[in-house]
């Protein structure tokens, strides 16, 4: 690996969280994979908690940075729908082993990671917000027929998530399986359906 030692232990650490979940990643697999001492990572990191933590919370800021930019060429609610949609299913793709990390250690349903998890739970709420805010300026703009937004935001963020994990762990997808989960979004949204 090339970089800093403390760069090799976050790239070390998103790897194997990716691929074992939190309760398998080990200082000492961590150790092993970025190519340090356990001790030089709580010197960087102070615990595992605290290295799953900043890993989670790197990878969640720089997934809502880029879904926050495509919401940018944005004309209309249900242009940013799509755009965030297109966005969140793409960065799956572009960044798989740091997604896979998402997945494999829940952010969003927080099974077996550190208790105090309120740092990512505040990230995941930033993120949520952003679609939730699309859905509402689309029916606000007659872009999308009238529903309740909170539900709405719920429905299209655990197709999204459920569609990521089929894809990325779990099932052999078509290769035409998300722009067929935009259209249907589309398709079920748009104002007049």
């Amino acid at each position: 690996m090339k970089g800093t030692a403390k760069d090799n232990i976050f790239a070390a650490a998103a790897k194997l969280l990716g691929q074992l979940g939190y309760a398998e990643t080990t200082y000492k697999k961590v150790a092993r994979e970025a190519g340090v001492t356990e001790g030089l990572i709580a010197h960087h990191f102070g615990s595992k908690e605290k290295l799953f933590l900043k890993v989670e919370q790197t990878i969640l800021r720089d997934l809502h940075d880029k879904l926050e930019e495509s919401l940018f060429y944005s004309s209309d609610g249900m242009g940013a729908v799509t755009n965030f949609i297109k966005c969140f299913l793409r960065y799956s793709v572009d960044n798989k082993e740091w997604f896979t990390t998402l997945l494999r250690c829940s952010p969003f349903i927080l099974e077996s990671s550190p208790k105090d998890h309120k740092v990512i739970s505040v990230e995941c709420e930033k993120i949520f917000r952003l679609l939730k805010n699309s859905v509402t300026q689309g029916i606000e703009d007659h872009t999308l027929k009238d529903c309740d937004p909170h539900m709405i935001t719920y429905i299209i963020f655990s197709t999204m998530i459920g569609a990521t994990r089929a894809n990325n762990i779990r099932l052999k997808t078509p290769a035409n399986f998300y722009p067929e989960i935009v259209s249907f979004f589309q398709n079920m949204l748009t104002s007049g359906h």
